[in-house]
């Protein structure tokens, strides 16, 4: 029998991963490949939004058909950019010359917000040609966040109903006709399963890496970071993790000693400075925190491996969030809401291991836990923390692909 081939598509580069949904895709290419699978990667994107990509990506013209954004559209720009290209003949030209490139068994959408392009470019293909089966790639229920993150975001009712419509319209019609589901939580499997009048979506969590990186790397990384005991916040530019970084800690860090600092990192850095409640006591959060912006690989690695304590300030989004497991896997203090905890719901109640979900409750434990002694866990318990590294947790991906590819070979 041939190898199973799946071409994965999203609307990111992974050849140099940053924020989640990269990292998590990367992860799944990389586990198909180990499994034996001929596994094709390309990514549909907009001219500018990512420097470094791929020769195989699709770099597309970023405009929306001339149509101007209204006021807090910016927050579903993914999904109104993936129902324009979708009506361009330059983005189906392009991926129909990918899926004619080969005879793909799988084409596995990564978020759904392609969907409207694979739709359209299936449509054209001839009764004759090549059709691979669809995988639909969840990592969140992606009509709830965003219907979350728009009101957060100051969008009228209207405006939040008919944007949570739309996306909730794509996200049945994929699930009902993806032959496999993936989701990243069990209430996300749940529910994708309601949704797609199903009873077989696969459960492959979100993981981490193990921090790695040269002594000499991280020695001159702590040279730049406090010598006293500090937190660590790390994050994308993702907007839910501005909102729920001023959820937690309001306008001002003032609760915190000017000896104890919030070491900030990621593209995050930049949506906390500019801010509104964030600037109003610049001068207090200034010199209670070192915002290092996006740092490289090394960086994050020394953070993981000298921060104090990690926090976790998550009210909104939606799936599970891959921080919290590479907070998990330091071995340091971590706070988190519940929220943050999604889809780690095991390790709730570890030793070192906090959930706060009142703000006067997650400051007040930040403080005492940076007044502690660095914690210190058993061999034990980092054996059980290493189930969330990620070639544990995306194992039923590759397992499930290859039994269905087995089923259909020998129909």
């Amino acid at each position: 029998m041939s190898a199973a081939k799946v071409l994965i598509i999203a609307t990111f580069p992974i050849i140099e991963p940053r924020h989640g949904g990269q990292l998590r895709t990367r992860h799944i290419y990389e586990a198909y490949r180990k499994a034996g699978i001929e596994v094709d990667y390309v990514g549909f994107f907009p001219e500018g939004s990512y420097p470094r990509h791929a020769t195989t990506d699709i770099v597309l013209p970023g405009t929306l058909g001339g149509r101007p954004l209204e006021e807090c559209e910016h927050v579903v720009y993914d999904h109104l950019w993936g129902l324009h290209i979708a009506t361009t003949r330059q983005a189906r030209d392009a991926l129909l010359r990918v899926l004619r490139s080969k005879p793909y068994d799988f084409i596995q959408i990564d978020h759904l917000y392609l969907w409207p392009l694979v739709r359209a470019c299936l449509a054209e293909l001839g009764p004759q040609e090549h059709r691979p089966r669809i995988v639909h790639s969840a990592h969140n229920i992606e009509h709830a966040m965003k219907r979350q993150i728009l009101a957060q975001s100051g969008a009228t009712e209207a405006l939040v109903a008919q944007h949570g419509e739309d996306i909730l319209a794509l996200e049945r019609e994929i699930t009902l006709e993806a032959e496999i589901v993936f989701a990243v939580t069990a209430a996300d499997q749940a529910y994708l399963n309601e949704l797609g009048q199903r009873e077989d979506a696969v459960l492959a969590p979100n993981g981490t890496s193990p921090p790695d990186a040269s002594p000499d790397a991280i020695e001159t990384w702590k040279r730049a970071l406090p010598r006293e005991p500090f937190a660590v916040f790390v994050s994308s530019a993702h907007p839910p993790n501005a909102v729920g970084f001023f959820s937690v800690f309001s306008q001002s860090l003032a609760f915190l000693p000017p000896d104890r600092k919030l070491v900030i990192a990621g593209g995050v850095t930049s949506l906390l400075e500019k801010h509104r409640e964030y600037r109003r006591w610049a001068g207090i959060n200034d010199d209670r925190t070192l915002r290092l912006g996006i740092v490289d690989d090394a960086g994050i690695v020394a953070l993981r491996r000298l921060g104090h304590v990690y926090i976790l300030p998550i009210t909104a989004g939606g799936g599970s969030n891959i921080k919290t497991a590479e907070a998990l896997l330091t071995g340091a203090y971590v706070i988190g809401t519940s929220t943050a905890f999604r889809g780690f719901e095991d390790f709730i109640g570890d030793p070192g291991v906090f959930v706060e979900d009142d703000p006067h409750a997650f400051r007040a434990r930040l403080f005492e836990l940076l007044h502690r002694e660095r914690l210190a866990i058993g061999e034990a318990e980092l054996n059980h923390r290493r189930r969330l590294l990620w070639e544990s947790t995306l194992a039923p991906m590759p397992t499930h692909l290859l039994a269905t590819f087995a089923r259909h070979a020998h129909a």
